[in-house]
């Protein structure tokens, strides 16, 4: 009985290591997943609201659609928590009066601030917004600015970026407005069309970084290719689709370009989405979009856990801790 007794202690510590190491494996596994969460919210918000959101666990982007953010809303987002980063899309500029508040925010976390199609801010608004320092401004615009516009952009100390919702991709006519706008720049074109040659001509007449957004599920075919293969400085290609493409060479001819799916009805078949992942072997050129009002059932959140290119899941904010 004594040697039992002796030998007791040491059991239970060897079943505490190896319960420790366990979960160890389990948190590491977890931690290994190559889903990372992005949470969205479009309303008001409260401090009881980011408590709440600040105690569940993980680290995650939040972005926030604040239409005119005040003093009090500010102040809720500086107790915001295990935010890897967080964007604030909005309709108006910063008030000078909030511009403290403002500044603390963007030293906590990476800050981007969208402006959604308001005009171009003028010269004391752009000081304001350099002494916010934000890691980055993006401009939502549903015409091209002219060029006086275009130019004042160039007092900007932060990286800034334009994205263009107009009806068309820039003609020949759009062309001097669009080089007024300083090179730096990085501009973004939306369209559910994909550029013919003429669009790809005026691309190449500007020194811009570009990226595009093609929506309403479509692909590159026939001449698309060759168009969209010559565009200079073309940094990404965001396809807008629920559906694979008619086939997997389709991924496959992109080639080593920089690639983003954006899926919204769940996840992708087993066999769609190794044809997206295998369709580069260039690090860093795919990544997947999940874009869901729901949560993910266990068994499809696991599948993309399996994934080896990024996958950013985007939802919007749990009403309740538990997930």
């Amino acid at each position: 009985m004594r040697q039992s007794q002796r030998f007791a202690p040491v059991l239970i510590v060897g079943t505490l290591l190896i319960m420790g190491s366990i979960m160890g494996f389990q948190r590491l596994a977890q931690a290994s997943g190559n889903v990372h969460e992005t949470w969205t919210h479009s309303d008001w918000l409260t401090p009881a609201e980011v408590a709440r959101w600040s105690r569940s666990p993980g680290i995650r982007d939040y972005v926030f659609r604040m239409l005119n953010p005040g003093t009090s809303e500010l102040a809720a987002l500086l107790q915001l928590s295990a935010a890897s980063s967080l964007t604030i899309e909005m309709e108006s500029l910063p008030q000078p009066g909030d511009a403290d508040l403002w500044r603390k925010l963007a030293r906590k976390v990476p800050l981007k601030i969208k402006l959604l199609d308001i005009p171009l801010p003028a010269t004391d608004d752009i000081q304001l917004l350099n002494s916010i320092a934000p890691h980055s401004i993006e401009f939502l615009m549903k015409h091209f600015p002219d060029i006086e516009d275009g130019e004042r952009l160039s007092a900007f100390t932060v990286p800034i970026s334009i994205e263009f919702q107009t009806p068309f991709y820039p003609r020949y006519e759009e062309k001097e407005l669009l080089l007024a706008i300083p090179a730096n720049v990085t501009l973004n074109f939306v369209s559910q069309i994909w550029p013919w040659y003429h669009q790809m001509d005026v691309f190449n007449m500007t020194p811009h970084a570009k990226k595009l957004k093609i929506l309403g599920g479509t692909f590159p075919s026939g001449p698309h290719w060759d168009y969209l293969k010559n565009i200079h400085g073309l940094e990404e290609v965001a396809v807008y689709s629920d559906y694979p493409p008619p086939s997997p060479e389709v991924w496959k001819e992109f080639g080593d370009n920089r690639i983003v799916w954006v899926y919204s009805s769940g996840v992708p078949v087993e066999s769609d989405l190794k044809a997206f992942e295998r369709s580069s072997s260039a690090p860093g050129s795919r990544k997947l979009i999940i874009q869901t009002e729901a949560s993910l059932p266990s068994e499809e959140r696991a599948r993309l856990d399996q994934v080896s290119i990024p996958v950013d899941w985007k939802h919007p904010v749990p009403w309740s801790d538990a997930r």
